[in-house]
């Protein structure tokens, strides 16, 4: 009853949480402290049917980090606050008992933090291949050898850029470090596979081709609008946001950037701004609202009770 109860919960409040997210692109704070009166309620009540206080602070515990770690993400830049809270919510409503086959001491959430992320990811993958190969498609059949060779000569000659740049060949070897890490971590004491080179390689190789495909993804949702159609929540896009940020004067007035879009004072004073200097259209991001990944996160991993790249680990187990 305690997780049919919980199911209940969950699924209510993240149909109207989905809902808003998608219309207003806005997480509704009255909605979050709903789900946390509902659960600390439901807790309580169970408290007297067999729900320990061993249990209790194991739940307070992996609420507590998931708050944490989500907040670390939003501050990163790498998803709204609204998002961060609703994470927090899902960890905090979802019973335990869904981790069994992963289980995380301290942090079982982290299970739930991982399926969300690779369910994006996978998305995000799939359709930006489907989307390369119909522009390559289209490209070879009605381009000739000459525009062909120059799209290719191109491409080499970017690549080639790359690593003269020593600011991309430090991050590259940081990258290599941080990777070999995050690896190891993963494989011997959460998916408790011994660490190999071969391990390594190939989840080196799939992380890169995954940031590839992002990029990509991320410059096919560029998109230009008028000044005067500048509104709050948008996103300007990274190399508009490099560009301002030149303008210390201007960074003074609008303050910092965050993955939430722009809010109401920043529009008015870069509209003013823009105006100034003779910018007609600006790059924007067409978001999609990523609530969407956090439910689906909680349906995988009440499904399937383990992350989803231990497929990954089982090719090189």
């Amino acid at each position: 009853m305690f997780y049919y109860l919980s199911l209940g919960i969950i699924f209510g409040l993240s149909l109207a949480i989905c809902r808003n997210d998608i219309r207003q692109k806005k997480i509704k704070n009255y909605l979050i402290l709903l789900g946390f009166s509902l659960g600390l309620a439901l807790l309580s009540v169970f408290y007297f049917f067999g729900v320990g206080s061993d249990y209790l602070l194991k739940v307070f515990i992996n609420t507590l980090i998931s708050f944490l770690v989500s907040f670390a993400i939003w501050r990163a830049g790498y998803w709204p606050a609204g998002d961060s809270k609703y994470f927090t919510l899902m960890a905090f409503l979802l019973p335990l008992h869904y981790y069994r086959g992963a289980y995380l001491e301290y942090f079982p959430s982290f299970l739930l933090l991982a399926n969300i992320f690779i369910l994006f990811l996978l998305f995000v993958s799939a359709k930006s291949i489907f989307i390369f190969f119909k522009e390559a498609v289209v490209f070879l059949i009605r381009s000739n050898n000459s525009e062909k060779l120059k799209r290719i000569s191109n491409i080499m000659m970017s690549f080639i850029k790359k690593f003269r740049n020593k600011k991309y060949l430090l991050n590259l070897f940081f990258g290599l470090i941080l990777g070999f890490a995050f690896y190891y971590i993963l494989s011997k004491f959460y998916f408790k596979y011994p660490p190999n080179f071969t391990g390594y390689f190939i989840f080196l190789v799939f992380f890169a081709v995954i940031k590839a495909l992002l990029n990509f993804y991320a410059s096919l949702q560029k998109q230009s609008v008028n000044i005067d159609q500048l509104r709050p929540r948008l996103n300007l896009t990274r190399e508009i946001q490099l560009t301002l940020k030149k303008d210390k004067s201007l960074m003074e007035k609008i303050g910092n950037f965050r993955p939430d879009g722009l809010e109401k004072n920043q529009v008015a004073v870069l509209k003013e701004y823009f105006a100034k200097n003779n910018f007609k259209d600006v790059s924007v991001y067409n978001t999609i609202p990523f609530s969407l990944w956090i439910i689906a996160g909680v349906i995988v991993t009440i499904i399937y009770n383990r992350p989803i790249i231990g497929i990954l680990f089982n090719l090189f187990k």
